[in-house]
């Protein structure tokens, strides 16, 4: 679903039997990557973008891709490829400062927006990605049909549940284990991880009764351990909002 109200909230649930699933809105806050379902097969040879043109890193898909396009070009925004590993690009305002440019790399640069492609097409697992993205120099390009540089940060899962967020700032490569599986947006992964410690008391089990100077007092209706749940749409809050959900959802059986 595209929208142009509110940025995305991504979750990666791990069934009985193992397998995984992985999910999110798509939603792109001040503007509409017009999406539709895109096909990239096994063989497919990909030419990365530089701020110099399309003279950047050459390379061909080891594995078929099925996701959503990014406006209309051969560039996944959100996709899994045929081994299960999955990416999520995700909006990341005023936080993302990738890498400079440098002319004399660029046989070996990509764009920003172009990563997922490059994850999707030459990776299987997370660990292998986790590696793969520290060999090759990605850039920031600007979008022609935006008239900027957009700041992006990613998810990656594979089919055993692993999951890493990807995140470019101050020109520096930071990846970060995602075990609890939930992504939104702005700031940085590690803040939001921080931020929960504000949300620690947080229960779907009611709050016990309690005695004061003799008088017992109980939780009016039901739903107080979830007392203090943030309910805006901020990037934090729906953060809050994704991972208590996500851990109180009953572990589907299986895949199915």
């Amino acid at each position: 679903v595209n929208s142009t109200i509110f940025a995305c909230t991504g979750i990666r649930l791990i069934a009985e039997d193992g397998s995984v699933r992985y999910g999110r809105t798509m939603e792109w806050g001040s503007f509409d990557i017009h999406s539709q379902v895109a096909f990239i097969p096994k063989g497919f040879q990909f030419k990365g973008l530089t701020p110099e043109g399309q003279n950047g890193k050459v390379y061909t898909a080891k594995y078929g891709i099925v996701g959503l396009d990014w406006m209309g070009k051969d560039l996944i925004v959100d996709g899994m490829n045929e081994e299960g590993l999955a990416v999520g690009n995700y909006y990341f305002p005023n936080y993302a400062g990738y890498p400079e440019y440098a002319s004399e790399k660029a046989s070996n640069t990509i764009s920003s927006q172009g990563l997922p492609n490059y994850i999707l097409s030459q990776f299987a697992t997370v660990e292998e990605a986790k590696k793969g993205i520290q060999e090759v120099n990605v850039v920031g390009v600007i979008e022609e049909s935006l008239g900027i540089v957009v700041d992006s940060h990613w998810m990656v899962s594979d089919a055993t549940g692993a999951s890493i967020v990807i995140e470019y700032i101050d020109g520096e490569l930071k990846i970060y284990d995602a075990s609890i599986g939930v992504i939104t947006n702005a700031p940085s992964y590690d803040w939001h991880l921080t931020n929960l410690k504000n949300y620690i008391n947080l229960e779907f089990d009611a709050a016990k009764p309690k005695t004061l100077n003799g008088e017992t007092f109980s939780q009016t209706g039901v739903g107080s351990g979830m007392l203090g749940l943030p309910g805006d749409m901020t990037p934090p809050s729906r953060f809050v909002r994704a991972l208590h959900g996500h851990k109180q959802l009953d572990q589907c059986l299986t895949r199915k």
